[in-house]
């Protein structure tokens, strides 16, 4: 890391964990998970009422080499400095869940780990994803943001580094929407004076990181990702939390593979991470002797009763337990020394599946209710989602008109059909619900069910676009898939606000399914709202730096874009790929074109989005620096009228770069200030560290290179703590002061290591800086062919594809001075020629004629 270039800095890193003493009160992992003998299996209820059978936990039986495996992998994890993932992997109903849980809970009670629980599904609901997870482990579940941030700065109480961790984890378990309205920083002391905004999912994952980190120290943590298959979030986490060092973390993720095969980004990212070495563990059905212990000794039935159940259920242990839990709720067994037994006159009919099974277990759940409503009321929890809010579902069936019966929770939970969570309950298994759904259907209830949860969210979260996704997927099975399509462009510009791209991706798929439906037709190309979700898959690759791709859909989306607006902003997307591909000149152009355009359309703030591209062009290729400072002030001006402060802060902080160039040092802090400012106020972590890094730009130009390290310092050790890849840039610019302060073989080895990281990710601007900043390294050791081999890759980083500036022209004087003085007369001149380009597409004349005449004195005389 940069910090590592320095031996004798004492600095700590910002996430404030290397200061904290090791906790040791942990007690080590066992070798083994079992109890004694005699406690092994749970009591089999003989001669107890029958009435505690839904109370039990369920049976685990077999798995015995699946648990010694998981066993010994969490007693590796205890040891290690590593975090490791384990899928468990089968179709719905074979007891992957059933694992995870067992291993969590004994886990749990033998103080062998700190354990946490994510569920996810089709549809995320408030319960779903790592907000409620970590909310659940907190203790917060439903608690305002006030009382969210004040619990975690009461447990999180080590230092002003916990307190920004505590911040960053309210964030993420009861977020704000938007900027704040006031660009000055609020007066510390309240509950909620400070907040941290998210540049993208890798700042998140490294809170997250900084968390598990922190709790590691005592005891592993255990992560359990339920469903996994649902979402891409929770395996990009898993992803990045692979990488990192210092967590004592297993992973365990449950994956329904018959899921998997449709989702097709889940199953690249699930790819990906058992290349990258993530264990897989499928679960195989229940070997015969195995099932028949279930049947036989854990659920207690004997004789000819059991074999029934044996065969019936030989596949599906869940079916094996459900099916003995119809018969106690309806009172057909009776307890014996030897297990349970029918009563006399009873036949015990076998239903003819699971889903026959549950309907005939709510039917007699509803005995002495209303049966119709008792139904009805839980088809509409079963459309809310396999996590209900009550408040939620309380709403929804008072707007259908259904009485909720009385404790009709508490039965669920007893009969072991439910389980108790915060602010609800969640279904025992996601085949419940489904059979639920069905019965919506099959009454011809569910349109009109969805139509009232749809009603809810827009009534209770009307302005919260984190909803916006559930409400157009109530709309959409509703039959209303326009109102969808406006809500899921909520949804869309609200994940892709938070870097969340593979929501995004997911999210457009449905609007293009909702679009379809909308149409009659699967051809959608021709619709301007076709168009509209093509814009959004642009910004996204673009955000990935996926150029080739973005080119791609660019060029396929112009054939078929004929309003006025959205050619405006494909040609402004345009713009954007020529910039990020260091094409200056067109991108420039395309930008003013894109400008004129929007302006046309009366959208000042697009035309000022336009006018800051083109500011960025002249920065990087120094033009017009004068037009450019007019050019940002105009954008300015723009955003203050709109009271957009995030691109208020953008255009403060292109000002002080532009006054940094004109050497208007005085200028360039004022401004950088104002930006840094607008950014705190905001807890805009990754724009105050690119003001940190401006900062010290401004210094080292001025001569003041400590000041400039000590800059440097602090925003490369913000970027690290967030987990973000500007953290290069910031290296760069260190290893460039290492350069000249003559610390040369340290910088060097920084620069390749940056060189290695900026080729695999293509971005060409970087590798530009790396090359000429790598020249004079090279030159101070004498390393001479590579010196020349190089010297190709900076000499076509040339002033004609707009790529100049004067690190470029200084960095390459410096290792002609270098060559110069080890007698190196030529290369020296190579160099310096290389400098004169620059230097000449900068207008700086004078420069020039002094490298000229360098050249002329110092010139090696023609050989021969």
């Amino acid at each position: 890391t940069t910090l590592a270039l320095f031996e004798e800095e004492t600095y700590a890193g910002d996430d404030g964990v290397g200061d904290l003493e090791r906790i040791a009160d942990a007690p080590p992992v066992p070798v083994s998970f079992r109890r004694s003998a005699r406690s092994e299996r749970p009591p089999a209820l003989v001669g107890a009422g029958l009435g505690l059978f839904g109370m039990r936990p369920l049976p685990i039986v077999g798995r015995d080499e699946e648990r010694k495996l998981l066993w010994r992998m969490l007693r590796e994890v205890a040891s290690s400095t590593r975090p490791r993932l384990v899928f468990l992997r089968g179709p719905s109903g074979c007891g992957k869940s059933r694992l995870a849980e067992w291993i969590s809970e004994r886990a749990h009670e033998l103080g062998s780990a700190t354990v946490m629980r994510a569920s996810h599904a089709a549809v995320p609901g408030p319960s779903h994803g790592l907000g409620a997870m970590l909310a659940a482990y907190f203790g917060c579940s439903g608690a305002p943001r006030d009382g969210v941030i004040s619990l975690l700065r009461a447990t999180l109480d080590e230092g002003p580094a916990f307190d920004h961790l505590a911040l960053a984890l309210t964030e993420i378990i009861a977020p704000l929407e938007g900027p704040p309205q006031t660009s000055v920083p609020p007066p510390s002391g309240g509950a909620t004076s400070r907040r941290v905004r998210f540049a993208d999912m890798h700042e998140q994952h490294a809170v997250i990181a900084q968390l598990f980190r922190w709790l590691s120290m005592s005891r592993p943590v255990l992560m359990w990702l339920d469903d996994v298959q649902w979402s891409a979030s929770a395996l990009a986490l898993s992803e990045y939390l692979l990488d990192q060092e210092g967590i004592r973390l297993f992973i365990i993720a449950t994956e329904q593979t018959e899921v998997t095969t449709k989702r097709p980004v889940e199953r690249a990212r699930i790819e990906r991470l058992i290349a990258r070495g993530a264990d897989t563990l499928p679960l195989e059905p229940l070997t015969i002797d195995e099932h028949r212990e279930l049947v036989r000794h854990l659920l207690g039935l004997e004789g000819k009763l059991a074999s029934r159940v044996e065969k019936l259920t030989l596949d599906s242990p869940l079916f094996a337990v459900q099916l003995v839990g119809d018969w106690v709720q309806r009172g057909v067994l009776l307890s014996s020394d030897q297990g349970f037994r029918l009563r006399e006159g009873e036949r015990a009919e076998l239903p003819d599946s699971l889903h026959a099974l549950w309907e005939r277990r709510v039917a007699q759940l509803a005995e002495g209710h209303d049966r119709e409503a008792f139904l009805e009321a839980l088809e509409i929890a079963a459309l809310l989602g396999d996590r209900v809010d009550r408040r939620e579902w309380q709403d929804v069936c008072e707007r259908r008109g259904v009485r909720l019966p009385r404790d009709i929770e508490g039965s669920l939970v007893e009969s072991g059909l439910a389980r108790v969570i915060p602010m609800g309950f969640g279904f025992c298994h996601a085949l419940l619900r489904e059979s639920l759904e069905r019965s919506a259907e099959r009454n011809q209830r569910a349109v009109a069910h969805h139509r009232a949860c749809a009603a809810m969210l827009e009534e209770r979260f009307a302005d919260l676009a984190a909803t916006a996704e559930r409400l157009a997927h109530h709309l959409y099975v509703a039959g209303a898939p326009e109102a969808a399509i406006h809500h899921l462009d909520r949804a869309i510009a609200f994940r892709f606000d938070r870097g969340d791209f593979d929501r995004v991706d997911h999210l457009l798929e449905q609007r293009e399914a909702a679009l379809a439906e909308a149409l009659g037709t699967t051809s959608t190309g021709n619709d301007p709202r076709h168009v509209t979700g093509e814009l959004w898959r642009i910004r996204v690759l673009l955000a990935r730096d996926e150029f080739e791709s973005a080119a791609r859909v660019l060029r396929r989306t112009e054939g078929v874009a004929h309003v006025h607006r959205d050619i405006a902003s494909l040609c402004q997307l345009h713009a954007e790929l020529r910039w990020a591909r260091g094409q200056m000149v067109e991108a420039a152009d395309l930008a003013r074109g894109a400008q004129k355009q929007f302006e046309a359309l009366d959208d000042p703030v697009a035309a000022a989005d336009c006018r800051r591209i083109v500011v960025k062009c002249n920065l990087e290729s120094r033009g017009d620096f004068r037009e450019a400072l007019s050019e940002a002030r105009l954008a300015r001006e723009v955003y203050v009228e709109a009271h957009d402060l995030d691109r208020i802060a953008e255009c403060d902080y292109l000002e002080a770069k532009i006054l940094t160039e004109l050497l208007d040092f005085d200028g360039a802090k004022h401004a950088c200030a104002a930006a840094r400012s607008h950014h705190d106020g905001q807890g805009h972590r990754l724009g105050v560290a690119r003001c940190e890094n401006q900062w010290g730009e401004i210094a080292r130009l001025q001569g003041e290179l400590e000041t400039a390290e000590q800059s440097y310092l602090r925003a490369a050790a913000l970027l690290e703590a967030m987990g973000s890849e500007a953290a290069a840039g910031v290296r760069l610019n260190l290893a460039i002061v290492l350069v000249a302060r003559g610390r040369y073989r340290r910088a060097e080895g920084e620069l390749v290591e940056l060189r290695e990281q900026m080729t695999k990710r293509g971005h060409e601007r970087a590798l530009g800086f790396i090359d000429y900043a790598l020249l004079p390294c090279l030159a101070s050791e004498g390393k001479w062919s590579e010196l020349d081999a190089l010297l190709g890759h900076a000499a076509r980083r040339i002033p004609a594809e707009g790529r100049v500036d004067k690190d470029f022209a200084a960095l390459a004087e410096k290792a002609a001075d270098l060559a110069m003085g080890a007698g190196q007369a030529e290369r020296a001149d190579q160099l310096r020629a290389l400098a004169s380009e620059h230097y000449r597409a900068l207008g700086l004349s004078g420069e020039v004629e002094r490298v000229e005449a360098e050249r002329a004195s110092t010139r090696p005389p023609p050989s021969g």
